[in-house]
């Protein structure tokens, strides 16, 4: 519209994403560990905690093995955010009255949708919200997936995601508040990924299929032994070599094939969802080139997402507008998402993080400057700020180390930073002008 990316509603109303992560208790990772059978030193820091049956039962949790690396049963995860807003609204009842109120204070803040690790929401009055469509592995389907990410050569790939497209119809589908899903979080292909697939010793689909791509390129095995200063006898001998050490000779044969895998990748989504959600919104993946993604895996996605979706945690948006919107976006005249951002303190014991300010004022107005800044620009359609509520203060790992930040609306007590939200709910009011360029 006018030269501007938008979101349209059922109703035809021109739509900007201004939603909150993680809105609801998100079980698992906001806990700390209390218990963990041979390491006593994991949860001695906590005293008179509640038992496991009755007023905070729901409050506990045992993880399976494999959970986080969680090594054997019997550890037990006690969620505190979950205790005080039982303490505040009684044991009955209590996430009916909780999401209420969260969604008057979202409502109340200028935010207008719920994003990451949220779903559907259990409010009287519900907002549009996104899924993250990670590939759950069924009886019978066994795919080869490298660092989390799916082989997208592997012949059961496309079967795995036509089961998950046909889960999310069958579970959102018809609901007109889900405007659609990102695949995965934060999964891609990276260094580790390229080595794990050229080292693969029996081949791994990706390496097969990079060798056919060698031998349709090179046709002759001697072409490619000139290439790589090699040996080969065929390209058989090539399929089974650990090709590593080659990929200094290999590099733009390599850059192709993970830009060939991506499209490989996406493009089996993309047909899974014309076929069984007609017209559902894949918003990419959440990217995040400052750590693991590289650009070849970016642009492969971008022919098969309506949007492109990162993540990022600077202090201010110029990188975010050169690196991703101008690099990919823009030359592909695609819309652009935020999937999580955050500004945070290190006060009360928080942990300090790459997006530190000052203080909860600090925080807000990092807000504003942001945010107008992004929604600015013409191809700019949704923030998703980085959570509702602070992380847990030791950790939220098994053995409570790892994640523990500032980053909430709200403290463990679900009381809000108001020092900071009422300057949020004024820049959230004007965020509709701005990305309209009025």
């Amino acid at each position: 519209m006018n030269g501007r990316w938008w979101f349209i509603t059922p109703e035809g109303n021109p739509f900007v994403m201004i939603a909150v992560d993680g809105v609801g208790f998100e079980d698992g990772l906001n806990m700390n560990t209390m218990e963990y059978p041979g390491k006593p030193e994991i949860g001695k820091d906590f005293a008179e905690l509640p038992p496991r049956e009755g007023r905070f039962a729901d409050c506990w949790w045992s993880p399976p093995v494999g959970w986080m690396g969680v090594e054997q049963e019997g550890v037990w995860r006690f969620n505190f955010f979950r205790a005080n807003v039982i303490r505040g609204f009684g044991s009955e009842n209590y996430g009916r009255r909780f999401e209420n109120l969260v969604q008057r204070r979202l409502i109340d803040w200028g935010f207008n949708s719920r994003g990451k690790w949220t779903g559907k929401d259990g409010s009287d009055r519900p907002l549009p919200f996104i899924q993250v469509a990670g590939l759950e592995i069924e009886k019978g389907i066994d795919f080869t997936s490298y660092n989390g990410l799916a082989d997208p050569w592997d012949p059961y790939y496309p079967t795995a995601v036509e089961n998950r497209v046909k889960q999310l119809a069958r579970d959102y589908g018809s609901d007109p508040y889900f405007i659609g899903f990102t695949i995965g979080n934060e999964e891609w292909w990276d260094g580790e990924v390229t080595t794990a697939v050229l080292e693969s010793r029996p081949a791994k689909p990706a390496k097969k299929e990079f060798v056919r791509q060698l031998q349709s390129q090179y046709k002759d095995i001697q072409a490619l032994n000139q290439k790589c200063q090699a040996g080969w006898v065929s390209f058989d001998e090539v399929l089974e070599t650990d090709l590593t050490d080659y990929k200094d000779s290999l590099k733009d044969e390599i850059t192709r094939f993970i830009e060939l895998s991506s499209g490989q990748f996406y493009r089996v989504w993309r047909e899974a969802v014309d076929t069984h959600d007609p017209g559902r919104l894949i918003l990419g993946s959440s990217f995040v080139l400052w750590w693991k993604c590289c650009p070849e895996w970016v642009r492969g996605s971008i022919p098969y997402c309506d949007a492109m979706m990162l993540d990022d945690y600077p202090l201010e948006a110029d990188g975010i507008l050169t690196n991703y919107v101008q690099a990919f976006a823009v030359p592909a005249d695609k819309p652009v998402l935020l999937g999580e951002y955050s500004f945070t303190t290190a006060q009360r014991g928080f942990k300090p993080y790459r997006c530190q300010v000052a203080s909860q004022k600090e925080r807000g107005l990092h807000y504003q400057k942001f945010n107008e800044k992004l929604f600015a620009h013409p191809n700019w359609v949704g923030s998703m700020w980085f959570l509702y509520r602070d992380q847990v203060l030791l950790g939220r790992n098994p053995d409570n180390t790892g994640e523990s930040h500032n980053f909430g609306l709200v403290d463990i007590c679900n009381i809000p930073y108001y020092e900071m939200v009422n300057i949020m709910k004024a820049t959230n009011k004007k965020l509709y002008s701005i990305h309209a360029g009025e």
